[in-house]
């Protein structure tokens, strides 16, 4: 299944959503917390992310959670992925286990997000920069 409308936004495939792990730095000024994303070359001390992009066709970032190692992001990823809602269910989550989820994915062929699509090609240091008001 490729771009599928769904409310009024297309999307690249049946998920909603689509989830990738960074290293990331996180910076607190007043109300807003600041997360800079390195796809390559992040800094010696440097967090992890967990970012949750909706999977339409500039991949706006919809939630990031940072956390100390990759091992953290691995496992709450796990946890998260399988929810994500699909289109093919009217919006709603998706009840599958993680490994059965990964599976269904390959199945269909699915892709990863892939920041190299983001950005011009030639160049390198890639880098997102990501301000959330702090609840």
């Amino acid at each position: 299944m490729a771009n599928v409308e769904f409310n009024g936004r297309t999307y690249n495939d049946d998920r909603m959503y689509v989830f990738y792990i960074v290293p990331c730095t996180k910076e607190i000024e007043g109300e807003y917390v600041h997360y800079q994303i390195y796809h390559n070359k992040p800094p010696t001390e440097h967090k992890w992310c967990l970012v949750t992009y909706r999977n339409t066709e500039r991949y706006p970032v919809s939630r990031l959670n940072a956390f100390d190692t990759k091992t953290e992001a691995q496992k709450y990823q796990k946890k998260v992925e399988p929810t994500t809602p699909l289109v093919s269910l009217v919006g709603k989550q998706s009840r599958m286990p993680y490994y059965r989820f990964i599976d269904w994915k390959k199945q269909q062929g699915y892709q990863e997000y892939d920041y190299k699509k983001m950005y011009l090609s030639g160049g390198e240091n890639h880098r997102e920069m990501i301000t959330i008001k702090r609840r």
